[in-house]
């Protein structure tokens, strides 16, 4: 009589909480890798917002808010400095901001 060792029941949806749903998204003419939002990182985004006292993107608190929300879902950004951040177009910071936002289930005009 032979017994076999017991196999983990796992879950092939276990497998989703490491996937990472990604598409492409203009940035200054470019096409960027954009990921959608997971929960924890929104609430990292809320935290850093209430941080920030819900001051506008032109605000400084506004802006590091902004560059966390671009660097939280779009990779090719992780290693900008806010310096490098600061020479690029705001309307194209904000844009970009806004399309992650509402890529993730958070589109500001909707109420969300």
């Amino acid at each position: 009589m032979s017994v076999e060792a017991p196999v983990a029941n796992i879950s092939p949806l276990r497998g989703l909480l490491t996937k990472k749903v990604t598409r492409k998204v203009g940035f200054m003419g470019v096409k960027v890798d954009m990921n959608k939002l997971t929960l924890l990182e929104v609430k990292g985004i809320q935290e850093n917002a209430a941080k920030a006292g819900g001051e506008s993107a032109t605000d400084e608190a506004g802006l590091k808010t902004l560059i966390f929300v671009i660097k939280q879902a779009c990779p090719d950004f992780n290693e900008f400095t806010d310096e490098e951040f600061e020479n690029c177009p705001l309307d194209e910071l904000t844009t970009l901001s806004n399309e992650i936002m509402k890529y993730s289930g958070l589109d500001a005009k909707a109420g969300n």
